[in-house]
Order: structure tokens, then C-alpha cells, then sequence
């Protein structure tokens, strides 16, 4: 079986607004924003959060690997 389509990871957020901005200055596109939702993107990447208010990310294991070309710039940042 080949498996052909798009796989986006979904995660938690406590402040959306916050989140997008984040990931915005990373160089994400925000492409979706409502109470509870906020998709980005960059490039072929698509990052998705829900609204969770009272997450604990302490005890949370949702998680996502972002794979690039060259980590230093983002470091750098």
C-alpha cells in the first residue's frame, strides 16, 4: 500500500493568540485563526492547535518532530 496525502500534527494550546505568534516569527503563515482552532503554515509544513485551556504541559506527552534543512538560524532566534 503507498500512501499518498498529508499528515499534520494537532496539538494543544493554552493561549492561541500566543501560539500563532510564536510559530509566526519562525516565519509560519497564519492560514486559519477562530476561537478554537489556528492552522499554520511554512512551506509544505502545516502545524494545527486546538484551544486547551487547561493543559498542563508539564504532564502533557503531545509533541511534534519539525524536521529542517539547518537548525542554527532558528536557534539563533
Amino acid at each position: 500500500m503507498k500512501f499518498e496525502g498529508q499528515i499534520t500534527a494537532n496539538l494543544p494550546a493554552i493561549d492561541l493568540a500566543c501560539t500563532a505568534s510564536f510559530y509566526q516569527s519562525l516565519g509560519f503563515d497564519l492560514v486559519y485563526q477562530s476561537a478554537e482552532w489556528v492552522i499554520l503554515r511554512l512551506g509544505e509544513m502545516t502545524l494545527e492547535f486546538f484551544h486547551h485551556p487547561h493543559l498542563d504541559p508539564n504532564s502533557s506527552w503531545h509533541s511534534a518532530c519539525i524536521r529542517v534543512a539547518e537548525i542554527q538560524p532558528y536557534y539563533e532566534y
